[in-house]
């Protein structure tokens, strides 16, 4: 007797339309220029949640293309490097010495419709303006709405 099994791939939570969303694939992420910011109370080590704005090195040899957070610094750079534009949303959570987790790097969410106050960085009011600035000079292309519930309590 035959089966079938089907799939589906799961979402995160901020996707407004899942039809819309345009990725880009596989990018490593520098965490030594990820801001302290993010350093988990329980384990001490840095955690970027899925939707996190993330920016692009450009000038720092050897980590062109890497990820940061968008805001962050490049230290290690001559002269610093900090990037003034992000290139989209985290696609998944992605955590400080988890190599299993970036063996092709982490998926980048750079247009599609997205609840905006459903983001990490942007709860309850949504994304400010310079946020949206910031991710269309990077040639994202978001369409942003905002998550209500109206169901009346039970």
């Amino acid at each position: 007797m035959a089966t079938e099994t089907s799939y589906v791939n799961s979402l995160p939570h901020f996707i407004a339309d899942p039809g819309s969303v345009e990725k880009i694939p596989g990018r490593q992420i520098k965490w030594a220029a990820v801001s302290d910011s993010f350093i988990d109370a329980e384990t001490g080590l840095k955690v970027l949640r899925a939707g996190q704005m993330v920016s692009e090195l450009a000038d720092t040899v050897g980590d062109e293309g890497k990820l940061i957070d968008y805001g962050g610094t490049d230290a290690e750079a001559s002269p610093d490097e900090t990037p003034t534009t992000a290139i989209g949303l985290l696609a998944s959570d992605a955590h400080e010495e988890a190599p299993e987790e970036s063996l092709s790097g982490y998926g980048v969410y750079v247009g599609g419709v997205v609840f905006e106050n459903l983001l990490p960085q942007g709860p309850d009011t949504g994304l400010s303006a310079g946020e949206k600035t910031a991710l269309t000079n990077g040639g994202a292309t978001f369409k942003w709405v905002l998550y209500s519930d109206s169901r009346a309590p039970a």
